[in-house]
């Protein structure tokens, strides 16, 4: 349940040709997909599906803002498309452009900034994002180029991932780069919670062969500026160049002429095609970042390999691995002052104590957020310190369930513990509101949930102490069982944002 933003600094780069063919191919493997053409001023995705079947009923992108500034709980699928390919069905909010008069004209006039302040454009937004990610296995946007009111709301507001694409000149490069910094930056600065984007570079119209020299030589150029883009997904022995060597799409003439779909065209099963290319980055969305060996290829394991002897070699044979755990258990709750106090004055003291007892050594435990190394952001602490962590401890609460962080913490540890079939979750419930854990071990804390000075001489505490014993037992034999740390685990994402949505992942 992603929403991708395909963007580009500098026009001419075949971004909406490129979201297309992707778009295409994952509607192909069965999921629910959803392309929007938010590039207002120069829009045209409809051209690439002229094809096929279309169902042209919706008015577009443009009417339904101008609408929402009336009524911001207008239905955004009565503005859609549907295009009928032979497997499936595509869902298509275009421009406005075909079905519009006035468009020209509309688009002039509307004042995005009274659309933000005036109109709450905002909530609107936010109520689409959430809607979208409910409705669609993913949303792939096509956002205007450059560094507008627009291009803002495609890559800060809107995604979960973004797919920059460049060609090799030093503008289309630099731009790049550095709007993905910007967006990185400003991101954090949002009214709504939002994790730090997901980043897949793509260098398009690469040259032929008879450029070989210097083809190597912008690969290299490339792997040097977008680096720090691949730090949260790719791992340690796979060097960025390597993907952007296998993600590189080639300078196709014949594509150049008029809009076509490579991906039916061409086929996808030639190395050196634009189709198999665009199969390869729809395929590595569809796995949401995970399947970074099908992406590399043969390489992977070979690189895996040569990396680890190095590694050995550099650091002695008695040298700790680089890839291991670093804490027994990782306490993941929305960090109120209300919880935060109970977790330390009353749960974290009882359960460290049995927990030693029945480890026979004290248990490294993750829960002071407070406690952060300076010049690290606190959540490249918070993710390292997740994904480092043997089990979850989950506190649950009202406030838990409409946070993003800490959903996400949650369904990181449901990914693994499937991986591994054993379950790596324990739920401490404060608050008995949903049935968000339903299908995870979980612990009724709601008695003990008001717990305050005095409460360790309550008859009550005798069964807070039993309760504690026995969630500390559970834990302690989970804990003796986990297999060593596997560095393809994956990391903190950005999964979803209601409880509902967090059921519809088993």
């Amino acid at each position: 349940m992603s929403i991708v933003t395909f963007y580009s600094y500098k026009g001419g780069v075949g971004r909406s040709m490129a979201l297309a063919n992707v778009g295409f191919e994952l509607s192909k493997k069965g999921l629910r997909v959803l392309m929007v053409d938010w590039d207002l001023e120069a829009p045209g995705l409809e051209k690439y599906f002229t094809s096929y079947q279309i169902n042209a009923e919706g008015l577009g992108l443009l009417p339904l803002l101008l609408d929402a500034k009336k009524d911001s709980a207008v239905d955004y699928k009565k503005y859609l498309w549907t295009i009928q390919i032979p497997s499936n069905t595509l869902s298509l909010l275009h421009s406005g452009r075909e079905k519009f008069i006035d468009y020209a004209q509309n688009l002039e006039a509307f004042d995005w900034k009274d659309f933000f302040s005036l109109n709450q454009g905002g909530v609107f937004l936010e109520k689409l994002r959430i809607h979208w990610k409910s409705d669609f296995d993913i949303v792939l946007i096509d956002s205007r180029t450059g560094l507008s009111d627009v291009s803002g709301i495609c890559t800060i507001f809107l995604p979960d991932i973004i797919v920059p694409m460049f060609t090799a000149n030093y503008q289309s490069l630099n731009g790049v780069r550095d709007i993905l910094r910007l967006t990185q930056e400003a991101r954090q600065n949002l009214d709504v919670d939002r994790l730090p984007l997901s980043i897949l570079p793509i260098p398009a119209r690469f040259g032929t062969r008879a450029e070989f020299k210097q083809s190597q030589e912008w690969l290299d150029r490339f792997a040097e500026t977008l680096s720090e883009f691949y730090s949260d997904w790719l791992p340690l022995w796979i060097k960025p160049r390597q993907v952007l060597e296998r993600l590189k799409i080639p300078q196709i003439d014949y594509f150049g002429f008029g809009e076509k779909l490579a991906v039916v065209d061409a086929g996808t099963s030639d190395p050196e095609g634009m189709g198999f290319v665009y199969s390869k980055i729809a395929a590595f969305l569809a796995s949401d970042f995970k399947d970074v060996k099908s992406l590399v290829g043969e390489d992977y394991e070979k690189e895996k390999q040569k990396y680890q002897q190095q590694k050995t070699l550099r650091a002695g044979a008695n040298a700790k691995p680089e890839f291991d755990y670093v804490n027994d258990i990782y306490i993941s709750y929305s960090p109120d002052v209300i919880t935060t106090r109970w977790i330390s004055d009353f749960f974290l003291p009882v359960f460290k104590s049995y927990l030693t007892q029945e480890l026979g050594r004290v248990p490294v435990i993750y829960f002071d957020r407070t406690e952060i190394n300076i010049g690290i952001k606190l959540m490249d602490q918070l993710k390292y310190n997740l994904s480092r962590s043997r089990m979850l401890v989950t506190i649950m609460t009202d406030l838990y369930q409409v946070n993003f962080q800490t959903l996400a913490e949650t369904l990181t540890f449901r990914d693994r513990s499937k991986a591994l079939n054993t379950n790596l979750i324990q739920v401490v419930k404060l608050k008995m509101v949903t049935d968000f854990s339903k299908d995870l071990k979980s612990w009724d804390f709601t008695e003990f949930s008001t717990a305050g000075e005095g409460f360790s001489k309550t008859p009550e505490y005798v069964d807070f102490l039993n309760l504690m014993k026995s969630l500390s037992i559970e834990i302690a034999n989970t804990l003796k069982a986990i297999p060593p740390f596997d560095p393809e685990w994956s990391n903190m994402q950005e999964y979803s944002f209601s409880a509902s949505e967090i059921l519809s992942k088993k």
